[in-house]
């Protein structure tokens, strides 16, 4: 044996491009390895993927699947917790990017589903899962290609999203799939217009529309999700040497942010500092007296809000719970820092 790593046995490694991946068990959580073969010293390494999220990802792995078509990996663990019910409802995605032989991107997130995962695939750039919602079992698709959109040049972002056809005066909607008490499910246009609605029945398939289609067309229907995004902490940084590291002698105040965002609709920036009540923020790129109804006016530029507070102990974070898109490129941070003592290199 020329390696020797521990493993979760429950699940087989997988192997993506020229690596392998494989998760350990570390406690209640679980880190991966990034299996790869030295090309100066022809020694395999296996280099941990989770370091800088010890503490994100469930034990219990069960099933790990990717795809180098999108240079994604997806976990899905088994973790009972204390209230009885696993965590087969949320998925581990892990997104990474290689340059010249550097991995520039390595970054973790989670999607919360409505339903429990059975099984799951990647095909090319899309994941696959059966998925069984309200004793109902579905095969849904969820695809993972960049820059994919709809005909109208946006995606509407739903959960169980479906393409339903309609007629000139209809206010019934059919469901293909049964929606639950606690589903709140929407209707959009082609346009980005939403649609008021209202279940025929409790957890019936068809709902009934407030006002009545203006022409032939299709419409979208699907369960509204939030998007999160929380910032890490801002920690200034002293010169220290030829470079610099985190200084605990400077207090740091956050003034303001700048986001900068593409082809966005709406979002709201939620700031909550500690002891102090959270203050939103709301973008739309809707224009009162210049928006067209029937359309959808997209905006790309820079939102600029005030902070006003200390870097630590305050959480700042981005969310959207509209199904209309929204992206973001980069983000700033204005502040004031005040020095209590000088760093001298010995």
């Amino acid at each position: 044996a020329s390696t020797h790593f521990s493993l979760e046995e429950n699940v087989d490694p997988i192997l993506i491009g020229s690596y392998v991946y494989f998760p350990f068990t570390r406690g209640e959580f679980t880190g991966v390895r990034e299996l790869s073969l030295t090309a100066t010293t022809e020694t395999y390494d296996a280099v941990e993927i989770t370091e800088h999220v010890p503490a994100y990802i469930p034990n219990n792995i069960i099933e790990i699947t990717g795809t180098t078509s999108e240079d994604v990996i997806a976990l899905l663990s088994n973790k009972v917790n204390t209230d009885g019910t696993n965590q087969r409802n949320e998925l581990c995605i892990y997104k990474y990017f290689w340059s010249n032989n550097q991995k520039v991107l390595s970054s973790w997130s989670k999607f919360n589903f409505t339903g429990e995962i059975r099984g799951m695939q990647f095909i090319e750039s899309t994941l696959y899962m059966v998925m069984v919602n309200n004793n109902q079992t579905h095969l849904v698709e969820m695809p993972m290609e960049a820059g994919l959109t709809d005909d109208e040049g946006f995606n509407t972002h739903l959960d169980m999203r479906v393409k339903v056809a309609v007629t000139q005066n209809q206010i019934n909607i059919p469901l293909p799939w049964k929606a639950s008490t606690t589903d709140k499910v929407e209707v959009w246009t082609k346009d980005g217009a939403y649609l008021e609605s209202t279940p025929t029945d409790l957890g019936a398939f068809a709902l009934t529309l407030s006002q009545r289609i203006s022409e032939d067309g299709y419409v979208w229907v699907g369960i509204p999700y939030t998007m999160k995004y929380k910032f890490s902490e801002q920690i200034f940084k002293a010169p220290a040497g030829k470079g610099s590291s985190p200084s605990d002698f400077t207090k740091l105040m956050l003034r303001n942010l700048a986001l900068f965002y593409n082809n966005t609709a709406a979002f709201k920036v939620k700031v909550a500092p500690k002891f102090r009540p959270e203050t939103t923020a709301e973008f739309t790129s809707t224009v009162i007296g210049a928006s067209e109804i029937g359309s959808l006016d997209l905006d790309s530029g820079a939102f600029r809000t005030s902070l006003f507070t200390k870097a630590e102990d305050t959480s700042i974070i981005i969310e959207s719970d509209s199904a209309l898109p929204c992206s973001f490129q980069s983000a700033e941070f204005e502040a004031f820092t005040h020095p209590r003592s000088n760093r001298y290199n010995s």
